[in-house]
């Protein structure tokens, strides 16, 4: 097909409307980025498959919704030294579960259609990579206590010095002799330590280290010099859940970079369900057929052009 008859059929149009049908972004790009099949075979082997998959879905529609693209991801994780976001991982926990729940929807509708079938051996749910996402990986992309013994001894050890924190320093707000001293009844935190707010005023009422000041200068937050052992091993223990954090996500990648081979697969092959399905969806939308290839003369009784229809 020349160029010039892509423009006179509208083809670039065609292709957008198909794309609208498309769950995911990827699925849409790969339906504008379609090409007219020149082999008889291929035409042929494309035209079952779709009409394989109208049946299926005539049954039960496919589980197939918006799937984030994680092919940016995959190069990143091979890159050496890389780590990833616990976010960018979450992608690769919902590309998984997905791989997952098509798989079990082509295998009850993949019977006596051997296209649809051929499908499912292109997709990989990954068990071991599947369960190590899921221990270590909370659905707010937060790494959970259970990623490591190490992460939740240090975690355990954090809370314990916060709450020791926040109760010595607020039974100092509940003295009666200080009543004047603070700004404010709460305990907060500047620079990662605990403090409390002290009347510029009165500064000097209570023994510590200043470790801010308010905008308005009226106010000043005093470390106690009764807390700042407690905040100095607070301090040090958060570093140590920031590097064991930083352990865990490098492992995180790592597999997924041993993966990455089967994890592009599975994108693209979902991707390439996305545009199947959506093309299916547009031939419903504009009640389509699948022509009959012939060497004879070519029939196209009450044939539409779907743009104009």
């Amino acid at each position: 097909m020349r160029p010039s008859d892509f423009q006179t059929l509208e083809l670039p149009r065609l292709l957008d409307a198909v794309a609208g049908h498309a769950a995911s972004k990827a699925g849409a790009e790969g339906c504008r980025q379609r090409h007219p099949l020149i082999h008889r075979s291929a035409v042929e082997a494309e035209l079952f498959r779709v009409g394989e998959a109208r049946e299926a879905t005539d049954e039960e529609l496919a589980p197939l919704g918006s799937f984030p693209d994680i092919r940016p991801i995959l190069a990143s994780a091979r890159t050496e030294g890389f780590i990833l976001e616990a976010e960018r991982c979450l992608e690769v926990v919902a590309i998984l579960s997905l791989v997952r729940q098509m798989q079990a929807w082509l295998r009850h509708r993949s019977i006596g259609r051997p296209r649809l079938l051929a499908t499912t051996q292109s997709l990989h749910h990954l068990p071991a990579l599947s369960e190590m996402l899921e221990r270590c990986l909370d659905p707010e992309g937060g790494l959970r206590d259970e990623a490591s013994p190490e992460l939740r001894s240090i975690r355990r050890r954090i809370r314990g010095l916060r709450s020791g924190l926040e109760s010595r320093l607020g039974k100092l707000l509940q003295k009666s002799s200080h009543e004047t001293t603070f700004a404010d009844q709460f305990v907060t935190v500047r620079n990662g330590r605990f403090v409390l707010p002290v009347r510029a005023s009165a500064a000097g009422s209570l023994p510590g280290i200043v470790q801010d000041r308010s905008s308005s200068g009226e106010t000043i937050f005093v470390e106690p010099l009764s807390s700042v052992e407690d905040n100095n091993q607070l301090l040090l223990a958060v570093r140590e859940e920031l590097e064991e954090e930083a352990r865990i996500l490098a492992a995180i990648t790592e597999a997924i970079g041993q993966n990455a081979d089967s994890l592009r697969t599975n994108i693209e092959t979902l991707v390439d369900l996305d545009g199947l399905f959506a093309r299916v969806s547009f031939a419903r939308t504009y009640d389509g057929i699948c022509p009959r290839i012939t060497d004879r003369e070519i029939l196209l009784p009450a044939v539409r052009h779907p743009l104009l229809v």
